[in-house]
């Protein structure tokens, strides 16, 4: 099973070599005085210690759900990336503000989208609900266009974001060519 130091430790080593860093392997975690937890398991149970080779069988699967999931959502902080080329480290910079900027971007389309949406769905149920609206044609139908209208609206921003996420993956891939991997 990783821990997060180990997981941490793993993740720095690879971006370091990615980026031309340093080969050397993080050293290894200090020697402690405690019972390994799989020595203390095996003491409660009957059978050979946990420390004792296993025979012919193959070790038991770990249990699923203690491995720690990678976070694709958040990247490293800052203060934990290894050093790289200042061609790598300008890509990675680009990279994050336009993640950034596609992020804000993609919340306000939402809002502004399910603003007009519900504005417009609101007005057309107030209508439907008064006798005299719904006999006048003329308002429904300019409810309806509205109603088009914001359909539209949130089509044309929802491209807009889908051109930003297109600039994010060629910054990404000229990450990749800069950095080496």
């Amino acid at each position: 099973m990783r821990t997060p130091t180990k997981t941490l430790a793993a993740a720095l080593l690879a971006l370091g070599l990615a980026c031309g860093g340093d080969p050397e392997p993080p050293p290894p975690p200090p020697a402690t005085d405690a019972t390994p937890l799989a020595d203390v398991l095996a003491g409660m149970q009957d059978g050979p210690p946990a420390s004792t080779p296993p025979t012919d069988r193959e070790p038991p699967p770990a249990p699923a759900g203690l491995e720690d999931p990678p976070d694709p959502v958040r990247p490293p902080p800052a203060e934990v990336r290894a050093p790289g080329s200042a061609e790598c480290e300008r890509a990675r910079d680009r990279r994050e503000t336009l993640e950034r900027q596609v992020e804000r971007q993609r919340s306000t389309v939402v809002l502004n989208a399910e603003q007009a949406a519900s504005d417009a769905q609101a007005a057309m149920t107030a209508c439907v609900g008064d006798l005299d609206c719904a006999m006048d044609g003329k308002r429904v139908q300019q409810l309806q266009e509205r109603i088009q209208s914001s359909e539209g609206a949130y089509e044309r921003a929802i491209e807009q974001v889908g051109a930003l996420e297109a600039g994010f993956f060629e910054i990404d891939k000229e990450i990749r060519r800069s950095c080496g991997r």
